[in-house]
């Protein structure tokens, strides 16, 4: 399937009207949240996506309010109309599951946005970049028909993968000395470098990277190699320290699933015994009972002295 970016998707499925992107405090977003994601790209296996809304009288105030709001004047299919994209929670879905989600082949489905669009807002990912909060959705569940979510923890494990293609793009864009203006004026020339670096980052090594090439043979040739070889060397001084803070995340996370773990087995045997209690309450009250009515049963001996007044 490859690398993507920038792209950006509307029309859904009609049995899928769930709410896929989530707020800054960890919420659904729902109305605009539902059709419209930005996509920051792809990977192989993931989408990693912004929510976008139109911006109207009722919005916006609070919409040019919020710092990792990203407006602009023309929306990203071209229209004469104002659009905000939020950028403080990136949303990250199973590739295959998020393309079911939308109709194939249609028009506004998988569209390209402009390099000028997808400039500004990797600009302010990587402004905010330590700010933004991750969600990743899991599965759908066969019940409800619903988006079942991963926790914070296990959501925050995209950090890395966000920090190679954000911080990344930056080193690559605004840091060296690259025309900018050129390329934002070439879609596909810009994309195409984009996607290329984006491709090269994911490999650790030169040797992995090189052996990827000649199985891609659109990929056979790079003309900003020199460029993207200083932007992976500065990327790397962010990786080594993103790393160690990942493993220490994925140990987090194994430390709070075998508490979890332990809290339930210890819950479900706090209701073993509380069933035993009430079993041997229960058993205890029945032969009680069972005895009281073998006493009722039993016929009335006489008492001593009326016997006695008898025989006299």
């Amino acid at each position: 399937m490859g690398i993507e970016a920038g792209k950006i998707y509307k029309n859904r499925n009609q049995e899928y009207d769930f709410f896929i992107a989530k707020d800054k405090d960890d919420e659904l977003i729902k109305g605009h949240g539902i059709n419209r994601p930005f996509i920051i790209f792809y990977s192989d296996d993931k989408v990693y996506y912004l929510s976008a809304k139109s911006i109207s009288k009722k919005n916006r105030k609070k919409t040019l309010a919020d710092k990792f709001n990203v407006v602009f004047k023309t929306d990203l299919y071209g229209e004469d109309k104002e659009v905000a994209i939020n950028c403080s929670v990136i949303n990250i879905m199973d590739r295959k599951l998020f393309e079911s989600l939308y109709v194939k082949d249609d028009d506004m489905n998988n569209f390209q946005t402009t390099p000028w669009h997808y400039d500004k807002i990797m600009g302010t990912l990587y402004r905010y970049f330590d700010e933004i909060a991750y969600a990743e959705a899991s599965h759908i569940d066969n019940d409800t028909q619903q988006l079942v979510w991963k926790t914070t923890l296990e959501s925050k494990l995209n950090k890395l993968d966000c920090l190679k293609v954000i911080k990344g793009y930056n080193y690559l864009l605004f840091e060296s000395d690259i025309s900018r203006k050129e390329l934002l004026d070439k879609p596909d020339k810009f994309f195409s470098l984009v996607t290329s670096f984006y491709e090269r980052v994911k490999f650790e090594t030169q040797e992995d990277f090189d052996e990827y090439v000649i199985t891609h043979q659109e990929m056979e040739s790079i003309k900003y190699e020199v460029h993207i070889k200083n932007a992976i060397k500065e990327l790397k001084q962010n990786l080594e320290k993103e790393k160690e803070q990942h493993k220490l995340l994925e140990q987090e996370i194994d430390f709070v699933k075998k508490l979890n773990y332990n809290n339930s087995k210890i819950q479900e045997m706090n209701q073993e015994l509380k069933d035993w209690k009430e079993l041997v309450e229960i058993s205890s009250h029945k032969t009680n009972k069972s005895n009281l009515n073998k006493k009722d049963d039993e016929p009335d001996k006489p008492k001593p002295n009326q016997s006695n007044k008898l025989k006299m």
